[in-house]
């Protein structure tokens, strides 16, 4: 399962190596979202503040 992040970039990474690294990343910043969710999500404004947060 892959999940896709909106991210623009300048240029797609072509090295394999930069790819893992950036993949290792993407999922890293999954897993701390879906905890974040986690623990927000009884709060009606925890979309806005995890927004907030990241950006």
């Amino acid at each position: 399962m892959k999940l896709k992040v909106s991210k623009s970039q300048p240029f797609p990474n072509t090295h394999p190596k930069n790819q893992r690294e950036k993949e290792r990343e993407e999922q890293k910043f999954h897993q701390t979202l879906n905890l974040i969710t986690k623990n927000y999500s009884k709060k009606k404004s925890g979309k806005f503040l995890i927004t907030k947060k990241l950006v």
